[in-house]
């Protein structure tokens, strides 16, 4: 394997930190790789937020610039999601104002 194609596969599986945003607006950082669904990035980000009881993931959203991106199949880096990207996880009650 060339040194450029271990370096883009090393790229490609770097973990990396974004800022998860929850509901009370409190910044905490994650660390997350770009090959990691979102759905993945959802529950780590709950876990994190709202620890040691965190909330069902199919009850909130991520939310990137304001809006919640479906589906949650996609990769952190097909969202655009890199270093030090902000990421808000809200409530769907909140992003689509189901109750």
């Amino acid at each position: 394997m060339s040194a450029q194609a271990q370096d883009s596969d090393t790229t490609e599986h770097a973990a990396f930190a974004i800022i998860i945003i929850g509901q009370e607006g409190d910044p905490e950082d994650l660390h997350v790789r770009p090959a990691e669904q979102l759905d993945e990035l959802l529950v780590a980000a709950l876990r994190k937020l709202y620890a040691p009881n965190p909330p069902a993931a199919d009850l909130y959203d991520v939310v990137l610039n304001g809006k919640f991106v479906e589906p949650l199949t996609q990769s952190i880096a097909s969202v655009g999601i890199g270093a030090g990207t902000k990421v808000s996880i809200l409530p769907k009650t909140v992003t689509r104002g189901e109750r």
